[in-house]
């Protein structure tokens, strides 16, 4: 019996011998059959099923020699042929998938008896029509046992012509259509959160490239929908006129805004103008070509403009490639991040649109490219997008810090011409000398000076001083200089053990002269009033012009300035004396004024953010009177913890909103300014020995912190002082 049936078998296979024949089994899962078909070209798309079926027309059909066969852009109709052979005992059923969901008409006939029946389906018949509910299109078939049918496929497109035909058991083909919307919702998931995430960061930080960005992703992410039949499944699937213009200007939107987004994120307005003038060209034709897409269905021309949008995407990555490049060869950092991005990208699209024109076949890879290249450009861009939102912020922060230095060193530039000017007026007789501008003053001049009074407070107060400290030391001495016309300034001022050290230095001066200026600065010193040595030999060497002036504050002496003109200049005067006076009590105020003000202002946010008792704000200010007697010694946070009665953590942590220092730092600060003044005055002593009399138990400890406080190391610290 089973040889009987073979041999019918055989000659049913003979005597249809024309049509490309499929073996369906119990074996069948996923078959494509691409390769396994016969297809026949019809120009004018005139011919039946009967026309194509006849014998006449047998030399006219062609054998497929690829898996996924690809024609590109044609109005010609094409027609199918296979036939499917089931040897065994049972019916089978199998699902026949034409896999490219952009086809206007699909039409399977199935020969029969008495004729041919047809299914008809395509994106120009609703949705809800189809066959089978899948975003492609699936024909349920079955064939009886031990039996051949034959089946003609008639496809009429305006798209690119494709054929990925597979055939499916049921099931399989479940489990995969399950398995596959998974996938896709995953990918449609991640790109509609990207697009909503990079909205956000827009209207956050307002700039273009991430709203470009962002309906970048959204344009593409409805163009591969609607490449793969997603669109119309979920979207508009009572709509075939949508259907038919939403390829082109999906497309064209997509295109768009990737034109709008290099432009911003390479930023070729500043750093390829010639580039930009191509970019915006191609925006304006893109414009053009979207503004076309509403004729289609009016004038029947989806293939010239689906065909010229996709020649006009392929000239748009091409050239955001190119921009790229240009700018990776120029070693801009945006280049670099763009051409690494944009690979993966603009190979899958190129692919894809090879693919589409007929210049390459059919495969998984060139059908899948542009999703994989799509989420290769979201995974790495949105990394870029990251790095771009920490350049911008770190480019801000340095921004807000160039601001507030410059704001500071224009303020305390600003409170010093103020300053000079007061006194300078008041020595040339401008207003009564001791006439501050009070509010008792009747004139206008008294108004305006009590005005001035008030900006020098003002300024003195928004002065950061405790950080501008040694900023603002020495643009008072430049000041002076200006306002003395002095070529060489020394500032004296006391240190924390009340001895004279030089603390500023402008100008050069020689060994043997400094010391005969620390002999004037102490009998000035010594007796608070100004010395003026005209002439030859001056302080004992050399020639030149030479005014010594106390420096006090509320009556008290705290340090001396030196001021040195060339021999050729004129001579100091009784009023030059006045001037310097009065400006460095002025200076000397402001400077406590600022000093007082800060610690104001330090106390009063460290009371707001923090509640303290008053026994606990002793204790640290017990800590700090220690600290400051025995820091030479070794002192740990544990131990003087233990003798305040109170937690280590505790000291740490009120120590630190105390002193705006941790408690190591602050020992180390105080160690440090001690060893600086040690090795300006000390020069017999070793760098190692000072570094073990402050408290350092080690030499490289000592430099590291030395460097870390001062700026320089304690051997540079020596040679410039």
């Amino acid at each position: 019996m089973r040889i009987a049936i073979a041999v019918i078998s055989a000659l049913i296979m003979v005597a249809h011998g024309d049509a490309a024949t499929i073996r369906v089994d119990d074996s069948l899962e996923k078959l494509p059959i691409g390769s396994s078909v016969d297809f026949l070209v019809d120009e004018t798309g005139d011919l039946t099923v009967r026309d194509v079926a006849s014998p006449l027309m047998r030399d006219l059909w062609v054998k497929s020699r690829e898996i996924n066969p690809a024609f590109g852009f044609t109005r010609s109709v094409y027609w199918v042929k296979f036939s499917v052979v089931n040897d065994t005992g049972k019916e089978k059923s199998f699902f026949l998938e034409q896999a490219y969901a952009l086809v206007d008409d699909v039409r399977l006939y199935k020969r029969e008896k008495n004729g041919f029946s047809v299914i008809r389906t395509g994106d120009h018949f609703k949705y809800r029509e189809r066959p089978y509910d899948h975003r492609t299109f699936v024909f349920p078939l079955s064939c009886p046992p031990h039996s051949r049918m034959t089946y003609y496929l008639r496809q009429e497109t305006s798209s690119a012509m494709y054929f990925p035909l597979l055939l499916w058991s049921p099931d399989s083909f479940i489990s995969w259509a399950l398995q596959e919307d998974r996938l896709l919702m995953f990918f449609y998931g991640m790109m509609i959160i990207m697009a909503f995430n990079y909205l956000c960061v827009y209207f956050l930080i307002r700039h273009l490239s991430y709203l470009h960005f962002s309906l970048f992703i959204l344009s593409l992410l409805l163009f591969i929908m609607t490449q793969l039949g997603a669109t119309y499944q979920l979207i508009i699937p009572g709509s075939p006129t949508l259907m038919n213009v939403a390829p082109p200007f999906f497309l064209c939107l997509t295109n768009l805004f990737g034109n709008r987004f290099v432009l911003t994120f390479l930023q070729l307005g500043k750093r390829a103008p010639q580039l930009r003038k191509v970019v915006n060209m191609e925006a304006m034709i893109i414009l053009f070509a979207l503004a076309s897409v509403p004729l289609i269905s009016v004038f029947d021309i989806y293939t010239a403009i689906m065909a010229g949008t996709a020649c006009l995407s392929v000239a748009s990555i091409l050239t955001a490639f190119g921009a790229g490049i240009l700018l990776l060869c120029r070693k801009q950092r945006s280049g670099y991040i763009f051409t690494f991005i944009s690979t993966g990208f603009f190979i899958g699209s190129i692919l894809y649109l090879m693919r589409s024109f007929g210049l390459l076949p059919g495969n998984f890879v060139t059908t899948w490219s542009i999703v994989i290249g799509s989420s290769t450009i979201l995974i790495v861009l949105s990394i870029a997008m990251v790095d771009r939102i920490n350049t911008m912020r770190m480019g801000l922060k340095k921004l807000v810090a160039n601001i507030g230095k410059e704001v500071t060193e224009r303020s305390i530039e600003l409170l010093l011409s103020e300053v000079a000017g007061m006194v300078i007026e008041e020595q040339l007789g401008k207003k009564p000398s001791g006439a501050r501008g009070g509010i008792d003053a009747p004139s206008i001049q008294g108004l305006l000076d009590y005005q001035r009074d008030l900006t020098i407070q003002k300024l003195s107060h928004d002065i950061n001083i405790i950080s501008n400290a040694e900023e603002l030391l020495e643009k008072t001495v430049l000041k002076v200089k200006e306002i003395s016309r002095s070529q060489t300034i020394l500032l004296y001022t006391l240190d924390r053990d009340n001895n004279l050290t030089l603390r500023i230095s402008v100008g050069v001066i020689g060994e043997k002269k400094l010391e005969a200026v620390k002999k004037l600065v102490a009998e000035v010193f010594n007796g608070g009033s100004s010395r003026m040595i005209q002439g030859e030999d001056a302080c004992g060497a050399g020639e030149g012009h030479v005014i010594c002036i106390p420096v006090k504050y509320e009556g008290r002496m705290i340090g001396v300035g030196y001021c040195e003109r060339s021999p050729d200049d004129v001579k100091f005067t009784e009023n030059d004396a006045r001037i310097l006076i009065d400006f460095s009590d002025r200076m000397v105020a402001v400077y406590e004024n600022a000093v007082e003000y800060r610690k104001k202002m330090v106390r009063d946010e460290y009371r707001k953010k923090h509640s303290i008792t008053s026994q606990t704000e002793d204790k640290i200010k017990r800590a700090v009177a220690y600290i400051r007697e025995h820091y030479a010694r070794d002192i740990s946070r544990e131990g003087l913890a233990a003798s305040l009665d109170i937690s280590p953590n505790h000291l740490g942590k009120f120590f630190k909103l105390y002193t705006g220092k941790k408690l190591s730092e602050y020992i180390n600060e105080l160690r440090i300014r001690d060893a600086a003044h040690m090795l300006r005055e000390k020069r017999e002593e070793s760098i190692i020995t000072i570094a073990f009399a402050v408290g350092f138990e080690s030499l490289s400890t000592f430099n590291r912190a030395f460097m870390k406080i001062i700026g320089v190391t304690p051997t540079e610290h020596r040679e410039k002082n």
